[in-house]
């Protein structure tokens, strides 16, 4: 059946889709995917499935990526090549999806990515309420240390000890950019 599928695909979408569904429903059954029948149906299907609509039928239908497609549709033509006589090197066993749920982000989409994004505790201490009331002290530290830099800098550019003009402004512009940037955040 899936030879014919890739050849001349009598089979409508509708039928494809079923046939696709239950290989990846007897794949959770069994925990083992015939990656070879699904990729030949995926090629049957992709020719039938307007290219601009090619994602979101594959999100739609069977939950999946179209990079996850694709692997599925390239395992079955190696195997289909090394099984006609076209291909001397045999290709590898493919790899079953992961279950991992930050894996899954890739088979459901940008926006349900950035949901569990949303979900996620905060990955850095500067996303937390202590760190927020921090930020006064971190401020004022930070004001510090810009004085203490710009103290430094101003004997080395200075025009009275040594330096140019041009060279000092450009320091003293800086400083009060740092300065703004820090009152600002």
């Amino acid at each position: 059946m899936a030879e014919a599928a890739t050849k001349a695909s009598p089979m409508t979408v509708a039928e494809l889709d079923r046939c696709i569904k239950g290989e990846l429903a007897a794949a959770e059954v069994v925990a083992k995917i015939n990656y070879v029948r699904v990729g030949e149906y995926l090629s049957a299907l992709k020719i039938l499935v307007p290219a601009r609509k090619w994602k979101t039928h594959l999100l739609n239908q069977f939950d999946l990526s179209v990079g996850r497609a694709t692997r599925y549709m390239r395992h079955a033509a190696a195997v289909r090549a090394y099984n006609e006589g076209r291909s001397t090197v045999k290709p590898t066993r493919m790899t079953p999806p992961s279950k991992h749920p930050e894996d899954q982000h890739h088979a459901k989409g940008y926006g349900a990515w950035r949901a569990a994004q949303r979900e996620m505790p905060p990955r850095s201490r500067f996303d937390t309420e202590a760190a927020k009331a921090d930020r006064p002290r971190e401020r004022e530290v930070g004001l510090e240390l810009i004085e203490a830099g710009y103290r430094v800098l101003v004997q080395k550019y200075h025009p009275d000890k040594g330096g140019d003009d041009k060279s000092f402004r450009c320091l003293t512009e800086v400083r009060a950019r740092l300065r703004r940037c820090l009152m600002v955040g």
